[in-house]
Formats: C-alpha cells, sequence, structure tokens
C-alpha cells in the first residue's frame, strides 16, 4: 500500500509539473506572438513616416524651378548625373528631367534642409511641413495605442 500511494504522489506531482510547464509554454508563445506584432506594427509605421515625408519634400520642391533645383544640388554636393553601365563601360547622364531630379533632391536631404531651401528661394511649405508633422503626431499616438492594447 505504501508503494501505491507513493506511485500516486508521485504521478499527481509529475502531471501538476507538467500542466504548469504546458501553460508557461502556451504563455511564452503568446507573449512572443504579441511581440512580433508591435513589431510588424513599428516597422510599417517606419516605411509609412519615411513614404510620407518623402512625398512631403517632393511636394516642396515641386515649387522651385529647374535652374533653382540645379542650384540646390550645386551647393549640396548632390550629383545632377545619373550613371550606367553600357556595353562594360561608365556613362554619365545629365539629368534633365525636373520629376527625376527632385527624386534625386529628396532623397539626398532632410525635410528640415528642404525646408530651409523651400525659406531660400520664397516657397510656401510651412502648410506641408505642419500637415506632415500632424499626421506624423496622430500616427504615433495610434502606434501608442496599439502597444497599449496589445
Amino acid at each position: 500500500m505504501g508503494i501505491g500511494n507513493f506511485l500516486k504522489k508521485v504521478g499527481d506531482a509529475t502531471k501538476k509539473a507538467m500542466d504548469r510547464a504546458a501553460k508557461e509554454a502556451k504563455y511564452r508563445a503568446k507573449a512572443l506572438d504579441i511581440k512580433r506584432e508591435i513589431a510588424e506594427a513599428e516597422r510599417k509605421f517606419r516605411e509609412e513616416a519615411a513614404r510620407k515625408e518623402f512625398e512631403a519634400k517632393r511636394e516642396i520642391l515641386s515649387q522651385l524651378k529647374m535652374r533653382q533645383l540645379e542650384a540646390v544640388c550645386a551647393a549640396k554636393g548632390i550629383p545632377t548625373y545619373r550613371t550606367q553601365i553600357v556595353n562594360g563601360e561608365e556613362r554619365r547622364y545629365k539629368i534633365r528631367n525636373k520629376d527625376e531630379l527632385i527624386d534625386v533632391v529628396a532623397s539626398h536631404l532632410t525635410l528640415e534642409e528642404v525646408a530651409e531651401v523651400a525659406k531660400r528661394y520664397k516657397v510656401k511649405s510651412r502648410h506641408i511641413i505642419q500637415h506632415f508633422q500632424k499626421w506624423l503626431e496622430e500616427a504615433n499616438e495610434a502606434l501608442g495605442a496599439f502597444k497599449e492594447q496589445t
């Protein structure tokens, strides 16, 4: 009788330990899923913020004339040409398209630098920057709320 009771107690203790381990594994898996969801939301937020910032820079720079854009490139050291490899040779082509030059300038300058350029050339940019800042604040609040929720 002593051995039977002993084996029953060992079996019960083992079952409790297994149940605890299963609950802990389930909790850890859920925590890992939550961390992945938060990381994915943060990644999407960063991508969207970068896209919106680039659009704001493009919108401001599109108000400048081509020669003004070229002057900005010369002042900031931004190349006004693109290089292509043709038949093993590297060829440089001058950028003559305004949209392409705007893309190049926007990718090399920060939003603050673009705002300074706009101010120098007396281009209205404050409303565009304020609109972007407002969107950024709202998106940050939404991301914070998502983190609190999960």
